[in-house]
């Protein structure tokens, strides 16, 4: 589940308190359905100017009974979303897991390249 809301940095906090309260609204709604909402795996994101994120002073978020600290990056459908919207860690991940496939695969050739053929 991906959820976003936009403010000023004046009104982040309130956004911050609406935010948390949504969060206990959904987790009323999947708790009807018998599922629920794992903190463990919720990340929080400011998305901003580098001017605008240091003026944000807001570190953790209330998430159900824990608190969320505020992330840098984050992944969401195999795409790394930084704070300031940036693609570079998403491609220094995709180009860290290309580099690992082609390793991988070149092991691969020469080990079938060193196996005797059967007929």
């Amino acid at each position: 589940m991906t959820a976003n809301t936009s403010t000023s940095v004046d009104d982040a906090a309130a956004t911050v308190d609406h935010f948390s309260r949504c969060l206990d609204d959904v987790e009323a709604w999947l708790s009807s359905s018998r599922l629920r909402l794992n903190p463990d795996k919720t990340q929080v994101l400011w998305l901003g100017s580098k001017f605008q994120l240091l003026k944000v002073d807001i570190q953790d978020v209330p998430v159900l009974t824990t608190s969320v600290k505020i992330v840098d990056t984050a992944r969401d459908l195999g795409v790394v979303i930084n704070s300031g919207l940036t693609m570079s860690d998403h491609v220094t991940a995709v180009c860290r897991s290309v580099t690992i496939n082609f390793v991988n695969y070149v092991r691969l050739h020469v080990l079938c390249l060193m196996m005797p053929l059967r007929r």
